[in-house]
C-alpha cells in the first residue's frame, strides 16, 4: 500500500516539476498558467535566483503613462522588498485573461499581495505580455491594468 501511494505521488509530482521547469504542456495555455504558478512559488519563496529566469533580457514595467522600468532596476526593487516582506509570502495570483497568437501571449493578473504588516491587499491587476524564449514563455512586459 505504502509503495502505491509513493508511486502516485511521483506520478502526480512528475508533470509539475517537469512544466516548471519548461517541458510543454497539452497546450500553450496550460504551459502558460503553469510557468505563471512556477513564477509565482519564486516570488513568494524570495527567490531571486529563481526568478530571474521567467524574465526576458528586454523585460520592462510600465509604470503610470511615462515610466519604464528594465529588468535590472526591476530584480533590485524586487530584492529590496523582499527585506522588508514576510518569508515565505502569501501573495496569490491568477490569470483572468490569456489571448495567445503564436509565441505570444498577452494576460491579466489578478494579485492579492501580503504587505509587511502581514494583511492581504486588495485585488490588484497587471497586463502582462509573455514571449516564448527558445521554447520557454517568459515575461518582457507588465503594467498595471483595470480589471
Amino acid at each position: 500500500m505504502l509503495h502505491s501511494r509513493r508511486w502516485f505521488l511521483s506520478l502526480a509530482l512528475l508533470p509539475a516539476c517537469g512544466l516548471a521547469a519548461g517541458v510543454s504542456a497539452a497546450t500553450p495555455e496550460q504551459d502558460l498558467k503553469v510557468r505563471h504558478q512556477a513564477l509565482f512559488t519564486a516570488y513568494n519563496q524570495r527567490d531571486m535566483k529563481a526568478l530571474r529566469a521567467f524574465y526576458a533580457p528586454d523585460y520592462k514595467f510600465v509604470e503610470g503613462p511615462n515610466r519604464e522600468i528594465p529588468l535590472a532596476e526591476w530584480l533590485k526593487g524586487l530584492e529590496e522588498a523582499f527585506k522588508f516582506l514576510p518569508k515565505p509570502g502569501k501573495d496569490s495570483a491568477t490569470l483572468t485573461r490569456i489571448k495567445i497568437e503564436g509565441d505570444t501571449a498577452n494576460t491579466v493578473e489578478s494579485r492579492l499581495v501580503q504587505t509587511p504588516s502581514g494583511k492581504l491587499s486588495k485585488p490588484s491587476f497587471t497586463a502582462q505580455t509573455w514571449k516564448k524564449v527558445d521554447g520557454v514563455w517568459k515575461l518582457v512586459l507588465e503594467k498595471e491594468a483595470k480589471e
